[in-house]
């Protein structure tokens, strides 16, 4: 005899509510287990890392731009297992053998190198764009060799040394709550500052981190700009800073954590913009005829350039790489070496 109409609706009722009841008990689990774990720390990368100014922008990464690196070739005399080569001039060039620290100052056909020499040249380095002047940190100062010398210059207590115009080296002091900013012949004492970048030099100035206000100073005038703020706790160092073409400057800060984020901080005339990422491998920063350059955004080591208010990376994988007065030299994974003297 055919089932009822209302013994039907009965059982597909019943039905309904075993699987909802089902449901419940796997809901309860499974919220259980989730509670029962510690959470997870947010992450440094989860909201706007810029406090001011209000109308920043997150720069956006562009599509890949092809370009054509030139090879080039150690000269006679140099260190012919280099992995690291910075060209300067027909007549002088730096290279080293970074897997120990070997080194070589090859200059007017002379082979320099000296003991104090860093094992790692890389944001320890400074040159002139002729090639005939060097200078280094050292874990107790700066020393400063100018051809035909044959004994470096030592600067006690200086750090960041620099080249800013022709061949007068820059350099900062400590001295207590000041900061000694020695710019050639010219000497200019600041207070207040809070840190400097560990590469501070802009056009005419220093950039620094005033418990997370970021800013420079133009030491001519004593002039302090503000460009914008962080999170001091969050971001709490300062490591690259530098001009641009345009006018503009750019930061780089780090925040340490298990896995390192980054936060690049660009000003192009009032127009701020940042960038902040995550990467194990410590990217390398710098400008080619004031286009900035920089790596690992991504793991594999792409180079990216800032093109207008894009991050745009480029087909070339440089790892390490120099900058001098040919531009970007990088040794490929075949053992050449390559240059790009200009960036798109």
């Amino acid at each position: 005899m055919p089932e009822s109409k209302q013994s039907v609706n009965r059982k597909l009722y019943l039905g309904l509510g075993i699987i909802i009841l089902i449901g419940l008990i796997i809901w309860a689990a499974v919220s259980h287990q989730q509670a029962s774990q510690p959470a997870a720390p947010p992450s440094a990368l989860s909201q706007d890392p810029l406090r001011a100014p209000r109308a920043s922008h997150r720069l956006r990464l562009g599509p890949t731009q092809k370009v054509h690196p030139q090879a080039i070739s150690l000269p006679g005399g140099q260190l012919q297992a280099a992995d690291w080569f910075l060209p300067l001039s027909p007549s002088s060039s730096v290279a080293y053998v970074l897997h120990d620290g070997q080194s070589r100052w090859l200059v007017a056909g002379t082979r320099r190198s000296f003991p104090s020499m860093p094992t790692d040249p890389i944001g320890t380095l400074a040159v002139t764009v002729d090639g005939r002047a060097m200078a280094w940190t050292t874990t107790t100062g700066v020393d400063d060799v100018t051809w035909p010398s044959k004994t470096p210059k030592f600067i006690a207590k200086a750090t960041a040394p620099s080249f800013q115009s022709g061949h007068e080296l820059s350099y900062i002091l400590k001295d207590g709550v000041f900061w000694r900013i020695v710019m050639g012949s010219h000497h200019y004492t600041l207070a207040g500052l809070g840190q400097i970048f560990s590469h501070p030099f802009i056009d005419g100035g220093v950039a620094y981190d005033d418990h997370g206000h970021l800013g420079y100073v133009l030491v001519a005038h004593d002039t302090r700009h503000l460009v914008a703020s962080v999170d001091a706790a969050h971001w709490s160092t300062p490591l690259n800073a530098g001009s641009l073409s345009d006018g503009g400057m750019y930061f780089l800060l780090a925040q340490h954590t298990p896995i390192p984020s980054y936060l690049l901080v660009v000003d192009q005339r009032g127009w701020i913009g940042y960038y902040d990422w995550q990467s194990p491998t410590i990217p390398e920063i710098g400008s080619v005829h004031g286009v900035l350059a920089l790596t690992y955004l991504e793991p594999n080591g792409q180079l990216v350039i800032l093109k207008g208010h894009q991050l745009v990376p480029l087909n070339v994988y440089p790892n390490l790489f120099s900058l001098g007065p040919r531009g970007l030299v990088w040794q490929s994974a075949n053992g050449q070496f390559r240059q790009l003297s200009e960036l798109p």
